[in-house]
């Protein structure tokens, strides 16, 4: 690995949104050379699988909202294993831990082991029990996720132990990201996808972008 988790970013990063969970998604993006590639993982039936649609439980029931959708529950589904071998060496993931269980932990960290030998991904979660056994795997970028101002008071306590913070932006202020950034050395927010917003979060100290539009919001994060 050419740094280590924890050490500051020489260049704020540019995350593709949700573009890990759609294998031509993925091919999309490439030549954009995304610093991270998101991908949402569930642990279900003793599968990861990569999606961002839930199931009812462990009924095998597809369904999202924002906008509200329905999937077929028999169409065949991304596993993680699948993802991994697609990345290649220029794309490293951002591995967002869905559900509140920690049983996903031992098969995620098997299979970054398996697939993903010697390089370095991102984790992150708003299921923080799942995080501290990643914190001490060399290889691993763990990131806080906090969607509420509860959360985010809450996060500032456990800090020591991550690598960075992901906040929705509209609870994002100067003075907050100031603080964070006395702790950690990495500062994500989403969505982010207007170049405009991105140039006023970057002056507050953002260095992490997660956009649904690497398109539109790359040239910002040409050096």
């Amino acid at each position: 690995m050419e740094r280590s988790p924890n050490t500051p970013e020489r260049k704020p990063l540019l995350i593709a949104h949700r573009a890990g969970n759609d294998l031509d998604r993925l091919e999309a993006v490439r030549h954009l050379r995304p610093d991270l590639v998101e991908a949402d993982i569930h642990y279900f039936r003793g599968r990861l699988e990569v999606r961002h649609m839930k199931t009812l439980g462990p009924i095998p029931f597809l369904w999202d909202r924002n906008p509200w959708q329905i999937g077929n529950p028999f169409a065949p589904r991304l596993s993680l294993a699948e993802l991994l071998q697609a990345l290649g060496p220029d794309l490293e993931p951002m591995l967002d831990l869905k559900g509140i269980g920690r049983g996903i932990v031992k098969p995620v960290i098997a299979a970054v082991e398996r697939y993903l030998p010697n390089r370095q991904v991102t984790i992150s979660s708003r299921n923080w029990r799942v995080l501290p056994e990643f914190a001490e795997r060399p290889w691993a970028r763990v990131i806080y996720s906090a969607g509420n101002q509860g959360q985010i008071r809450a996060v500032q306590r456990r800090l020591d132990v991550a690598a960075g913070v992901a906040i929705n932006h509209t609870l994002l202020s100067p003075e907050l990201v100031a603080r964070l950034r006395d702790h950690v050395p990495l500062v994500m927010t989403w969505t982010v996808d207007d170049p405009e917003l991105w140039r006023r979060l970057a002056s507050w100290g953002v260095n992490g972008a997660i956009t649904d539009t690497p398109e539109t919001l790359s040239p910002s994060f040409e050096a």
